[in-house]
């Protein structure tokens, strides 16, 4: 193995402080007169800091991270060494690992439940909650009572937004007394005003042409 793959086969042990005195010489004289390990240095430098997240972390460790630190405690001095960094490697990739699934795992804000008001003739209640998932509304109906209407007619869902807009987001089936549902819609929620729902007289018609049967006023999450 030639000097500079050996360096940069340590260059981890150097990071975590894991090399003894003359090994930790070896490297830092190598650093100074190597351009490209300094440069895989310094993309190993911020390694102590996510370990001492990890450490702080409320998390459990994997139970093959503990098992790799109890494996390693059992080897010979020389194997041990090398187990622990080979170890502090599997926690810095987990850890990395663990935070890039946090950014990609969908946020969710508190959901607020509201009373929909009913409009005469019709029966219908229920209750609509709100509840903010990364770049979408998340609309939960609970529904009773929404009767029958004549084909081609439906019950049908929709919000207005704060530059008076009309939008929907979804036709309802009424083939049951309750009726449990969630929607979608695309932006904030902070960009619509009303929710209510329609009695459509024709469900192929795209536009609002129907009777309000059950309708409530969006609150903020603030």
């Amino acid at each position: 193995m030639s000097g500079c793959e050996r360096d940069q086969h340590q260059l981890g042990g150097y990071v975590l402080n894991g090399l003894d005195p003359a090994e930790t010489r070896e490297v830092e004289a190598h650093l100074e007169r190597c351009p490209d390990c300094r440069e895989q240095h310094a993309g190993l430098a911020g390694t102590p800091a996510l370990l001492e997240l990890a450490r702080t972390a409320p998390a459990q460790v994997p139970e093959r991270v503990r098992d790799a630190i109890v494996a390693g405690t059992a080897r010979a001095q020389v194997r041990r060494r090398w187990a622990r960094i080979a170890v502090a490697a599997s926690v810095v990739a987990a850890v990395i690992g663990g935070l890039a699934g946090w950014q990609l795992t969908p946020t969710r804000s508190p959901e607020v439940v509201v009373a929909l008001d009913g409009e005469e003739p019709y029966d219908a209640s229920g209750s609509v909650s709100f509840s903010q998932r990364n770049g979408s509304v998340l609309v939960r109906l609970e529904l009773e009572d929404l009767e029958p209407l004549p084909e081609p007619g439906t019950y049908e869902a929709w919000l207005y937004t704060g530059d008076r807009r009309i939008m929907s987001i979804g036709q309802l089936s009424h083939d049951a007394e309750r009726l449990t549902v969630e929607l979608t819609a695309d932006g904030s929620l902070e960009d619509f005003q009303t929710f209510w729902v329609t009695a459509e007289p024709d469900a192929r018609d795209p536009a609002h042409a129907g009777e309000t049967v059950l309708r409530a006023d969006i609150p903020t999450l603030r």
